[in-house]
């Protein structure tokens, strides 16, 4: 008999070119099936965290902090045994959660002789123990599993066997090194089904990062890894600069996203005006330093400086409007 949680699907996806949304996008999908407005405020706290705070992005506990404030609990399991991780499984979904499950790439599509040893995630939706079979819903199930290049991300659903999932799994945590006491399978489950309306989770989110008068922000990530382009040659130029607009452009519409569920229109609509504007002049700031690396040309703190000045006035007003209304 089939057991499953209903998973809500984003036909807009989410509007990463390529990177870390595969481990993002799952976690955001899975809270956002048990609540709708929990898919935008999770990606809204990263896309904050990933443009303007100090928090590490990299870390769980920034993960497992953001879904906390949303009344969410993200379980870690740990165990070298196939068999206790489907126990597991099974026990997740059959408590109305969703099971998340680290994964690389080459595993995940060892069919097709990928070398790719990336860290990923999938999200078990439910499972069908007579029929050995789990629901597993990921990011790049499309054309039969052939690597899309530069895509939107959206959410894809199948019915794999018990036997291909082991597989993938076995697989993964040997590539990943992954020893007893580290996460083999991840829980999401609702701690409180009581979760805050837009204007309410914006002000609990913001009114601790924003300073006074400085910005948006308490430090400008973007800033920093535009400066550390200064002394770089062009043989270094072209993937660092690829990660830069992966990143600050790629992560920096969740954030405004969000913001169109407030009641005030007004505002929403005025803060996504921005949220376009901004987007446009770092996608010019990152060409032009891009252009300048790859002719060779040398590049000055003075010359960045003069291309910030632009995209560091929008920031003030943001953050003066955001201020304004949620402090």
């Amino acid at each position: 008999m089939m057991v499953q949680n209903k998973v809500n699907f984003y036909p807009d996806g989410y509007a990463v070119a390529n990177g870390g949304s595969c481990i993002d996008l799952p976690i955001a999908i899975a809270a956002g099936s048990m609540f709708e407005e929990s898919y935008y405020q999770y990606l809204f706290s990263r896309s904050y965290d990933a443009n303007w705070s100090l928090k590490n992005l990299n870390s769980l506990e920034n993960q497992c902090e953001i879904l906390s404030k949303m009344n969410y609990k993200l379980s870690v399991f740990d165990s070298m045994s196939w068999q206790d991780v489907l126990d597991k499984i099974f026990e997740i979904i059959e408590q109305k959660g969703f099971a998340l499950m680290p994964v690389t790439y080459n595993a995940l599509f060892y069919y097709l002789g990928l070398k790719s040893t990336a860290g990923h995630m999938i999200l078990i939706s439910g499972y069908d123990r007579d029929e050995e079979i789990l629901i597993v819903n990921d990011c790049n199930f499309i054309n039969h599993g052939l690597p899309l290049i530069n895509k939107d991300y959206t959410i894809y659903q199948a019915a794999m066997r018990f036997e291909s999932v082991r597989h993938i799994w076995e697989v993964s945590i040997k590539t990943m090194d992954l020893g007893n006491e580290e996460g083999h399978l991840y829980a999401l489950q609702e701690s409180d089904s009581k979760h805050s309306p837009a204007s309410e989770y914006i002000k609990d989110y913001l009114s601790q990062e924003l300073t006074s008068d400085d910005g948006l922000c308490k430090k400008d990530r973007f800033r920093n890894v535009i400066f550390s382009a200064c002394n770089m040659s062009k043989a270094e130029a072209g993937d660092y600069m690829y990660n830069v607009r992966r990143q600050y452009l790629g992560w920096l519409h969740p954030f405004f996203d969000y913001f169109r569920f407030l009641e005030d229109k007004v505002i929403a609509e005025k803060v996504q005006l921005f949220a376009n504007r901004l987007y446009k002049i770092r996608d010019s700031q990152i060409t032009k330093v891009h252009f300048r690396l790859l002719r060779e040309s040398r590049i000055t703190p003075d010359y960045i400086n003069a291309l910030l000045i632009e995209s560091d006035e929008i920031e003030k007003e943001i953050g003066s409007i955001i201020r304004e209304n949620w402090r």
